[in-house]
């Protein structure tokens, strides 16, 4: 068990030997313990920045496409007869653009890519453009994905217009007068006009 001595200092206020020597060690226990952490940190970065940002997420956003698209099949979603909304041709094309011409291309692009960067590289006789049509075939998820949740935030604001006009009138704001209230009003604007 360890025993923990309280801070004692000598009439001259100075600490004794032990105490500034148990300082150093946790001085060098604790530059230790920052080292450790500066490597794991370093680990962590290059391991999320190159191994997943660089090889696994253009992987794993061509696997969510298909899966949407499957889903999408088995749903029945792009027919307009299943659709029901005050506006279906409205919602079918936000279901054609977004989830299915979008993760379409994405779906796409690796089962035809390969053969474009073969026909692109024996065309040009170059390896390094076959490289390049690889690696930018690879990457073409993350692009697509990025436009197709760019989209999804700009027609937001039409979402909360429509989901607004879909309200009741009692749970709008909006200020409704009835006849009374209004010869009311007019009433008391002109005998406010005839005192002055």
């Amino acid at each position: 068990m360890l025993k923990v001595e309280p801070e004692t200092t000598n009439s001259n206020g100075v600490r004794p030997k032990n105490l500034k020597s148990r300082e150093l060690q946790n001085t060098i226990m604790n530059e230790k313990k920052f080292s450790e952490q500066v490597v794991s940190a370093l680990v962590h970065f290059l391991y999320n920045f190159i191994i997943y940002f660089i090889f696994i997420v253009p992987f794993d956003l061509w696997k969510k496409a298909t899966i949407r698209l499957a889903n999408q099949k088995e749903k029945g979603g792009l027919e307009i007869s299943k659709i029901n909304s005050p506006w279906p041709f409205m919602s079918f094309l936000k279901v054609f653009i977004l989830d299915f011409l979008i993760d379409g291309f994405i779906f796409i692009l690796y089962i035809l890519g390969l053969v474009v960067a073969v026909f692109l590289g024996i065309q040009s006789g170059d390896f390094m453009t076959f490289l390049g049509t690889i690696s930018a075939i690879y990457f073409a998820p993350v692009g697509l994905s990025l436009l197709r949740d760019t989209l999804q935030l700009m027609i937001l604001p039409f979402k909360k217009f429509l989901s607004w006009a879909s309200k009741p009138a009692q749970y709008m704001d909006l200020q409704v007068y009835n006849k009374s209230s209004i010869l009311f009003q007019d009433s008391k604007e002109k005998m406010s006009e005839s005192q002055n």
